[in-house]
């Protein structure tokens, strides 16, 4: 009975957001592999941060700004683990809010490589 609501959930999602409906928790895991992949020597730093800069622009060209991402993110998240996000949404919120929070970036900035 949990699949076929989980399916009717996700369903509802795509018709409301499109093919993107979990793009964030997609992408978002996508640049945690990277980050595994180069330490498990798959891949070498360079790759990786190469793989990561070209992963960010498709997010920044997907989402208008990090609250946009991050309800990507949770929505994405909720349906892989049928659980609640509140307790990642108080995290993200309790990170924005600091003063040297990465979230103060600005959303449209450059990406330029420097290694």
């Amino acid at each position: 009975m949990r699949k076929r609501k989980n399916y009717a959930d996700w369903f509802a999602f795509y018709e409301q957001y499109g093919s993107d409906a979990a793009a964030g928790w997609d992408y978002s895991r996508a640049m945690s592999l990277l980050g595994y992949y180069y330490l498990a020597g798959y891949y070498t730093e360079e790759e990786a941060l190469d793989q990561s800069m070209e992963t960010a622009v498709v997010i920044q060209s997907i989402f208008d700004s990090w609250d946009d991402f991050m309800e990507n993110y949770f929505l994405g998240y909720e349906y892989w683990a049928e659980e609640s996000s509140d307790e990642r949404r108080a995290l993200y919120e309790e990170i924005k809010a600091a003063s040297d929070s990465p979230f103060q970036l600005d959303w449209g900035m450059t990406f330029e490589k420097t290694w």
